[in-house]
């Protein structure tokens, strides 16, 4: 979506920002605080979850990789890139299995919390930090805007799940945030270009 809206120079921003801001903070407290919370607690193995998360693994190999200037033949890294093709549909397949669309649900006033609090609320405290407080409206401030704005990610209910806290209503976040997302993304996208 970064790319659609802003080109090759948002999706440079997006990397630098969705990396270390999302997948490092969630592999690292994230875990801590998904353990904090579960019911069954096992501090020993703390660390170890943590540093067997995939993501933070593929993160740290990846920065490796970068810092030492190693780059794969065409052929490795056009496998690799149609791999990295098939995460997204697979990992939203898994959670789309598990969501159920209950009438009744008690989870709805947190669901309408939560979906508020992402999509409304943090864009706008980034928007009033940044455009408000800083006046910067340029590409890089934008792309933070946006990506603050976008539904909650399939890895955190997927650590979710794995620690038992609230499966279903994390299943909803996602599978209800995703599409109402682009709705909500579309009108700060036009906010972000009228004002700024």
């Amino acid at each position: 979506m970064i790319q659609a809206l802003y080109g090759s120079e948002g999706l440079e921003t997006l990397i630098v920002v969705d990396l270390p801001g999302t997948f490092v903070v969630l592999s690292t407290v994230g875990i801590l605080v998904a353990n904090s919370y579960a019911h069954t607690k096992n501090s020993a193995s703390l660390l170890k979850k943590m540093f067997s998360f995939p993501p933070l693994i593929a993160f740290l190999f990846g920065l490796l990789l970068a810092l030492f200037k190693v780059d794969f033949p065409e052929p490795l890294s056009e496998t690799f890139k149609m791999l990295a093709a098939t995460i997204s549909p697979i990992a939203l397949l898994s959670v789309g299995y598990q969501l159920k669309f209950q009438k009744d649900s008690k989870h709805y006033p947190y669901l309408i919390l939560g979906l508020m609090f992402q999509l409304i609320f943090v864009p706008l405290v980034i928007f009033m930090v940044y455009y408000g407080v800083f006046h910067l409206n340029d590409t890089a401030t934008k792309v933070c805007i946006i990506e603050a704005a976008m539904a909650p990610m399939i890895t955190a209910a997927i650590l979710a799940n794995t620690h038992g806290l609230k499966p279903q209503l994390s299943n909803m976040m996602v599978g209800f945030g995703i599409p109402i997302s682009f709705v909500t993304i579309g009108l700060w996208y036009l906010l972000i270009e009228y004002i700024m």
